[in-house]
Formats: structure tokens, sequence, C-alpha cells
């Protein structure tokens, strides 16, 4: 359940898993150098690991373009954020949107920065600092450690599934999912809908743990 971050009510809209992609978070004016030199290390990594990047204004046009974000960030594996100095102050707030969209989706956002000091309180975020001969090996590392990740939310997902949590468990099996997509992870998640479809409200304590304190705290 996705709430609209427009118009503040539950998203009626679907959004189909784009696997081995990335949405590319970054200024579309005034790009130089190292501009290019960044999104050309980026493209050469992702393209090694069968990753394609998408930019969000070449991807699809017209509509409302928070919509668009907003879907497109549900769609994909992760994101990167590319901050320089060639930013202008209009487009700041832009790019910071769709990052918190990011975080707030839970997917791993890699975050470059060049030549410019980060906005407030991220400077004690990880970034990476552009370097021309240090940048590719960092990065290669950091994307390295999200796929490293499969195992862990592998796990996370056959444990919460086993307790009961499969609300929890198919969060983390649409994560494996968007790393790419295999028959067992998506058999086991048909599986797990399929167990969610017979279990009557009663029985499914575990996922609606929220809405009982809510109550509780309400009849008080």
């Amino acid at each position: 359940m996705i709430w609209c971050p427009n118009n503040g009510s539950i998203c009626s809209e679907r959004a189909t898993p784009m696997p081995n992609t990335v949405l590319l978070i970054a200024s579309d004016n005034k790009i130089g150098v190292p501009r290019v030199q960044i999104e050309d290390t980026i493209k050469s990594v992702l393209r090694d690991k069968g990753i394609q990047l998408i930019f969000a204004s070449d991807y699809r046009k017209g509509g409302n373009i928070l919509c668009k974000i907003c879907k497109l960030a549900q769609q994909v594996q992760f994101g990167i954020l590319i901050y320089d100095n060639k930013v202008q102050k209009r487009t700041i707030p832009n790019l910071f949107y769709e990052s918190s969209l990011m975080h707030y989706l839970g997917k791993e956002l890699i975050m470059i920065g060049y030549k410019t000091r980060r906005p407030s309180d991220l400077e004690s975020v990880e970034w990476i600092k552009y370097d021309e001969k240090e940048f590719k090996p960092a990065f290669e590392q950091r994307v390295k450690n999200i796929f490293a990740m499969q195992a862990y939310f592998e796990s996370v997902a056959d444990n919460e599934i086993a307790t009961g949590n499969y609300l929890v468990g198919i969060e983390y099996l649409k994560k494996l999912l968007l790393m790419g997509p295999t028959i067992p992870i998506a058999d086991k998640m048909a599986e797990v809908n399929a167990k969610i479809k017979k279990i009557e409200a009663r029985e499914f304590s575990n996922n609606i743990h929220f809405v009982t304190m809510t109550r509780k705290g309400l009849n008080h």
C-alpha cells in the first residue's frame, strides 16, 4: 500500500516492477564535465551487471510529473543522485524530493557529490565524492554491496513468512525480484499471496498489530 504524495490518499495505480533498472536523480540542464564523465562511468558499471539507467524526463512524456516520478521510484531497483556545482537553486528541491521518495519506499540510494557542499544535515549521510581516479572503484563497491544483500533479503523474507508476517515477507521478496527476477522467488511470492487470500482478519494478528494498537489507544 502506497500513500500518494500528491493528494494524501492511498494510491490506486499499479506500478509494474522493472527489474534491473536504476533511477538517475540529477539536474537535466547545464550538463558538462565532469557530469558526463560521472554518467559514463555509472552506465559502464551498471551495463556490466545488466542494469539499465533511467532518467525520468527521457523515459515518459506528459502527465503529472510528481506522479511519474513516484511511480518510477516504485518500479526501479534503486536510485542514484548526482549533486554537483552546476545544479541551479530552483532544481535542488526536485532532486531531494525524488531522493526522499526513494528513502520512503525503502529503496537504496547512492549519493554522488562534486565540488559543492551537501545541503544541511545531509553532510553526515554517506556520499561518494567524485574523484577521477577513485570514483569508479568506490561506485562499483557500493553497487556490489547492494547486490550482496540478496541472501539477507531472502533470509528475512523466509523468517517473516514462517512466523505469519506475510506482508512484510512480500516486501522483501519484491526487493529480490527487482534485483533479478527468478522463478523460485516469483513462485514463493505467488504462494504467499495465496495464503493471504485464505486468511481471515481475526487470524491475521501479526499483520494487523498496528491497527489493534491504534484502536487500544483510541479507546483510552
